[in-house]
């Protein structure tokens, strides 16, 4: 047996698999929603997401049991509404893609990561900011003309600096955290 796969490993995994796939129609869970949960864990469906992660040899041998619904879960790791999001018929219109699942693991992985999308109310909610700070960083009125990220980088460091000085009131707190990853943004782009 190979040395063991992290759940992002497996996640990673999947979706290469899938994205192998390519354009094949694969066949989706139906109405998990009205299911049971304990009912749910018996289910296998030909041709599924977890059929196709099950014929990779290498998630088998890191402990994939079966491509049922139930061993799915468990060995990827997803919560119950995850599960749902990925491999349900309700949130796929005509046909579910192969990359289409890729995607929505993918976007699984980002939420496991802490932030949930590049979605304005996600940024907000995960770096802490209170709406009036939002908006003296990142609304276009603060700006004469561009917004250089320069600029938008001096504002989270004031916001940060400001935060360090009540360090003792908010142990934690991720906005040093977000002034150094849009440093490091801005320097991405300027360089290019």
């Amino acid at each position: 047996m190979s040395e063991a796969m992290s759940r992002r490993e497996k996640l990673e995994r999947w979706a290469t698999v899938l994205e192998d796939c390519g354009a094949t129609s694969l066949r989706p869970f139906h109405d998990l929603e009205f299911i049971a949960a304990r009912d749910q864990d018996g289910l296998r469906v030909a041709n599924s997401p977890l059929a196709m992660a099950y014929r990779d040899a290498l998630l088998r041998q890191s402990g994939l049991g079966s491509d049922r619904f139930g061993d799915g879960v468990e060995f990827f790791g997803l919560s119950r509404r995850q599960a749902h999001r990925v491999l349900c018929s309700c949130g796929y219109l005509g046909t579910m893609r192969g990359t289409e699942v890729a995607r929505r693991i993918r976007k699984a992985l980002l939420r496991q990561s802490g932030l949930g999308s590049d979605r304005f109310g996600d940024g907000v909610e995960f770096f802490g900011l209170s709406r009036r700070q939002a908006h003296r960083v990142l609304c276009s009125c603060g700006y004469l003309g561009t917004m250089r990220g320069t600029e938008v980088a001096r504002r989270i460091r004031k916001l940060a600096a400001r935060e360090r000085r009540h360090a003792g009131r908010w142990p934690g707190n991720p906005l040093p955290a977000f002034a150094r990853w849009w440093s490091a943004l801005a320097g991405a782009f300027s360089a290019a």
